[in-house]
């Protein structure tokens, strides 16, 4: 009977290790999403007021170039 204890006691540590493990993992995953999701959207916003700034840029030369402005 002890030894069956034994044995439970230690497959059901290393099931506990292998649970807890896991939870980190899908935390760090989380957290990596997060930090990810974050940086993409910093891009984007970057990127727009770029892209936003160099068509205001062609705009200006364009209408120039016409005599328009």
């Amino acid at each position: 009977m002890t030894e069956i204890k034994r044995g439970l006691s230690k497959k059901l540590g290393g099931t506990l290790a292998r649970i807890e493990r896991e939870s980190d993992r899908n935390q760090t995953k989380i957290e990596r999403k997060t930090a990810l999701t974050l940086l993409m959207q910093l891009g984007r916003d970057l990127f727009q007021g770029r892209k936003e700034q160099s068509f205001c840029i062609e705009k200006t030369c364009y209408l120039e170039t016409k005599g328009l402005i």
